[in-house]
């Protein structure tokens, strides 16, 4: 099957002032995905996203460094060894880990973004197929003041720029999933 490649910007407050700081309480957020191409498009499924604590600009700015001086190979040896800040689940189960999280004020309310190494499992290794390539997983949440709002995921991401507060990333997939109902 051909695989359409979407490259998608994800602004992020990845460096600068209007970071949201870590706190001690943790966050968590249901919602709805949808899939939207690619194998099992058209599912739907209930996700929850628990976030315990936010990067700290120290961090960004090491990734920042790391993709600058090496690309994404250098970006994800840093970003693997980072401590884990949340997880996204399906419901019902452990979930993924994620270990870059970054808030940012926005006129309506405020954006989250989580950058992880996504998970591979051992058959998808050893084949060595083209989605290896695609080292990150991607979810963005647009809330408003209420907490309540929408946001997208992207399983397989190939991380193609990292500057000031925005990540660029290329989608393995043909669009990113859909998550709605986000409270």
């Amino acid at each position: 099957a051909l695989l359409l490649l979407v490259c998608c910007t994800a602004t992020t407050a990845f460096s600068g002032p209007k970071s949201r700081q870590s706190d001690s309480r943790t966050e968590r957020f249901s919602a709805t995905l949808t899939i939207l191409s690619g194998p099992g498009s058209g599912r739907v499924r209930q996700i929850t996203i628990y976030i315990s604590d936010y990067s700290t600009e120290a961090e960004a700015a090491r990734l920042a460094g790391a993709f600058a001086d090496g690309g994404s190979n250098s970006l994800f040896k840093v970003l693997s060894k980072l401590k884990n800040k949340g997880r996204v689940a399906p419901t019902g189960s452990t979930g993924y880990q994620v270990r870059f999280i970054r808030s940012a004020q926005t006129p309506n309310g405020r954006k989250i973004t989580m950058l992880t190494d996504r998970p591979m499992g051992f058959l998808e290794r050893y084949y060595g197929n083209r989605s290896t390539d695609y080292k990150y997983g991607l979810v963005e949440l647009n809330l408003n003041d209420e907490g309540k709002g929408e946001g997208s995921l992207i399983w397989a991401a190939k991380v193609k720029g990292l500057s000031g507060d925005s990540i660029e990333v290329e989608n393995f997939g043909i669009q990113p999933a859909r998550l709605t109902n986000v409270r």
